[in-house]
């Protein structure tokens, strides 16, 4: 069996006018739908992060840095924190395994899902995990670095074509550090 972990698809992060748009273009949105229709039909284990912000989180602020903090976004029970259609409409969500998060990092035990992680991997035992989902220099990276610390005899795959960041230069650079750490790139059109 194998897995596929998407991060955080939320109209906050993926719609134009979203509080904290990366502004994916609809080609991306095309891809990750259809990476996961793939996933579905070849039965992998599929889960996925959700940020779902309270206002007073610490990642929240009105000045933001853009590394350690940013400005409001994906609150708790609105519109923006609920995945985007093409992830929405092509599962049912209730057989997915659903982590929501406070901060950036999925792993982090205190304000993500670390063991619940761990344990849905480990439950699942898969020989490969594929990641898709945004942002690439933040939560992407974050969580396929995770799973290489995590599961080093794990074939850990990032689809290219399937994550988008916040600017070309810093989703460049987490690229590379995350081929630099083990991780493979593949491109949607060489899973089929």
């Amino acid at each position: 069996m194998d897995l596929l972990w998407i991060v955080d698809a939320q109209k906050d992060f993926i719609d134009p006018d979203g509080k904290l748009t990366v502004d994916a273009p609809i080609r991306v949105r095309i891809i990750m739908k259809n990476v996961l229709s793939w996933a579905k039909k070849n039965k992998f284990a599929i889960g996925y992060s959700q940020d779902w912000h309270e206002m007073s989180d610490e990642e929240l602020s009105e000045s933001p840095n853009f590394k350690q903090t940013f400005p409001e976004h994906c609150i708790a029970g609105t519109q923006g924190a609920e995945l985007i259609p093409e992830i929405s409409t092509t599962a049912i969500l209730n057989d997915f395994f659903c982590i929501k998060k406070t901060v950036f990092n999925v792993w982090d035990e205190n304000h993500g899902g670390g063991k619940e992680l761990k344990d849905f991997v480990e439950k699942n035992n898969p020989e490969n995990i594929y990641v898709m989902g945004v942002a690439t220099d933040v939560c992407v990276k974050f969580a396929v670095l995770g799973f290489l610390e995590n599961y080093k005899d794990k074939n850990v795959y990032v689809i290219e074509d399937a994550v988008w960041g916040l600017s070309i230069d810093s989703s460049n650079n987490a690229i590379m550090e995350m081929k630099d750490k083990g991780a493979k790139l593949v491109k949607y059109e060489d899973l089929e």
